[in-house]
């Protein structure tokens, strides 16, 4: 007579502690770990096949995976407070921001922070949230202000995602919650730094060109991981570095179909900025990427083009390292080569507010 409700609780428990938020929270600290260590002792093409095979699937599943593997810990948990408005729905990062009691008047006093990074998360246009690589954005602002003693906020905007909201609909978010931080917070555009990976990459470097074209004040600088700058699609390294990476030209294409209206060209500029035609007065960008990623030819080339352009740009690419590796520590060698990385970020991004200092080689 056990027998059933032993088998009961065998299957509720997993259902509780991953299907609910506080069940995931209790979990978080453990999953985490066994994730990370469970994808270092995996080889490398198996760790990749396994992602690839989950965006096959489906790229919920794919989506799910990212969030449960990200979930923050309860300590990570007093540095993010989600919010509906100021500046638009997303998520504030900073020092007990989950504590303060009047998150209105935080918010209103961000003027008055060092720094602040606007962070547009990537997932193709099709999945993903403004939490998704939380505990990446909350070591990031840590570095900031525990090595560097500023005081730092970050927000991640929820945009609308594909097929629901096509473009232009999350651009026109972004740019209106750009807007919102600068008029409605008076927040400087000189403290402020632009950042986003893979799409939101890419929308990143499109914000800047629209803010531009709306005579806004530029940011201070740009932080890219992993842009995708081209939905053309016709990269050799989609082909050459097929294995080496776990994102698949089949998911980007099923990602480029969702987003784009069925009568735009993916090499309009809107959408790739590669094509843009001028990057010239371009804040100081990085860009972090993967060497043996599919993007990788793209984003070298866009590269390129803001050095042409006259743009300060640095770049890093570490030898085999894959998409986003920067936001996802489980696809590192080891703790080091990530602490390390988010270091070096932390290094740059603060070295952009010394008086009288250029963008220096990491």
């Amino acid at each position: 007579m056990m027998l059933p409700s032993i088998s009961a609780i065998a299957v509720a428990l997993p259902v509780v502690a991953l299907g609910t938020v506080n069940g995931r929270r209790l979990c978080a600290p453990y999953l985490r770990h066994a994730f990370v260590y469970l994808c270092r002792l995996m080889p490398r093409k198996w760790l990749y096949a396994t992602l690839k095979l989950s965006s096959l699937i489906s790229y919920t599943l794919f989506d799910l995976a990212l969030e449960l593997t990200n979930v923050p810990t309860p300590t990570e948990s007093s540095w993010l407070r989600r919010v509906r408005s100021l500046p638009a729905k997303g998520t504030w990062i900073g020092p007990n921001v989950a504590e303060t009691q009047n998150i209105k008047d935080w918010i209103m006093d961000s003027n008055t922070a060092d720094i602040i990074i606007f962070w547009i998360h990537g997932g193709g246009f099709v999945f993903g949230s403004d939490t998704m690589y939380a505990p990446a954005l909350i070591q990031l602002v840590k570095q900031l202000t525990n090595e560097h003693k500023k005081n730092v906020r970050l927000f991640s905007l929820e945009y609308g995602l594909a097929p629901k909201h096509k473009w232009p609909s999350a651009p026109t978010e972004v740019l209106e919650c750009y807007r919102n931080l600068v008029q409605k917070l008076k927040i400087p555009a000189c403290k402020i730094i632009v950042a986003g990976d893979s799409a939101g990459g890419g929308m990143a470097v499109s914000l800047i060109h629209d803010i531009m074209k709306e005579s806004l004040p530029l940011p201070r600088a740009a932080l890219l991981v992993s842009p995708w700058v081209n939905l053309d699609l016709a990269s050799p390294t989609y082909q050459t570095l097929a294995k080496d990476d776990y994102l698949t030209l089949a998911a980007a294409k099923q990602f480029r179909t969702l987003y784009l209206p069925t009568d735009m060209s993916p090499t309009d500029p809107r959408v790739s900025p590669i094509y843009l035609p001028s990057l010239q007065l371009f804040p100081p960008m990085l860009v972090i990427y993967g060497a043996t990623e599919v993007f990788s030819h793209d984003i070298a080339a866009f590269v390129k083009k803001c050095q042409k352009d006259g743009v300060e740009v640095d770049s890093v690419a570490p030898p085999d390292s894959a998409h986003v590796w920067f936001m996802m520590e489980h696809l590192c060698a080891n703790d080091g080569v990530w602490y390390n990385a988010v270091r070096d970020t932390a290094n740059w991004c603060a070295q952009q507010f010394l008086s009288g200092t250029s963008s220096k080689s990491l």
